[in-house]
């Protein structure tokens, strides 16, 4: 399920390098003892990785850069996704029972919030993806990273990969993943940091072919890793009907 939420605030100020303080403030939503605890300090193991299976977009907002910040004026949005319905439940309740949030200790006021499920379809079908927040992919041997950009051979590769070990992580049911990008629209390399580590990361829109699994996997955990620090969120537009039964 996925949640999108829109706040009221008076000048938002934020570093631009931003996504930690977003996943503190989807903490900050959660009961700390229990299901905070283990999203925060565990998550799902496979392979001696651990999954967050959760993902939120970037802020959304008319702002400005000032001094090295980034200032929302009056109104922001962001989206967060998970495979875990009781992690969006949970906070899509706190979002009733509270009227704001505090985002680098910064009050904002909660103005409204919707739930979102992606639309069921059969067979296989061709789709127009387009991030929310910047896709990472990459290799790692020795601390040294390889980063891919999706226009990449390797790219798929290594969505498939991180979706397979997701649905193996959460013991997700789901008969096959099909995964095939037909056409790269538009690419764009960011750099962009959490906290202190930094990442190779690529805005895009892209043209693939999934199966209605496959899609909602990465319309609820996000596109490649890193998913709970941000990075990954899509969006999806039906293009044709070119369902093959």
């Amino acid at each position: 399920m996925r949640l999108k939420i829109k706040l009221r605030c008076k000048d938002l100020r934020l570093p631009l390098s931003y996504k930690h303080i977003l996943q503190a403030t989807i903490y900050s939503m959660l009961p700390r003892d229990t299901i905070g605890d283990f999203y925060h300090n565990q998550g799902y193991d496979i392979q001696e990785k651990k999954y967050k299976l959760f993902v939120f977009s970037d802020l959304y907002g008319s702002y400005s850069i000032q001094n090295k910040q980034i200032v929302f004026k009056n109104e922001v949005s962001f989206s967060i996704a998970s495979l875990d319905i009781e992690f969006i439940k949970i906070i899509y309740s706190y979002l009733e029972m509270n009227r704001s949030l505090y985002m680098n200790k910064q009050c904002v006021e909660i103005d409204s919030f919707e739930m979102n499920e992606l639309p069921y379809f059969s067979g296989v079908k061709t789709v127009m993806i387009k991030t929310l927040s910047p896709i990472t992919a990459y290799t790692s041997k020795d601390h040294y990273f390889t980063y891919y950009k999706p226009s990449d051979d390797e790219f798929e590769e290594l969505i498939i990969n991180n979706l397979e070990h997701k649905v193996k992580a959460f013991q997700y049911p789901i008969d096959e993943i099909v995964f095939k990008v037909n056409d790269v629209i538009y690419e764009k390399k960011k750099i962009l940091y959490f906290k202190k580590t930094m990442y190779v990361a690529y805005q895009s829109e892209m043209r693939v072919q999934v199966n209605f699994d496959t899609l909602n996997l990465i319309y609820l955990t996000g596109l490649s890793a890193k998913g709970s620090c941000g990075f990954g969120m899509i969006d999806v537009k039906y293009e044709k009907d070119n369902v093959h039964l």
